[in-house]
């Protein structure tokens, strides 16, 4: 899916992992 994907590519930047909790389900 492309926010799982999105998600893979915030959360390889230090320090960004806001999508964690926008999508808890992540």
């Amino acid at each position: 899916m492309a926010l799982h994907n999105t998600h893979i590519l915030i959360q390889s930047t230090p320090g960004v992992d806001f999508y964690s909790l926008l999508i808890p389900n992540a």
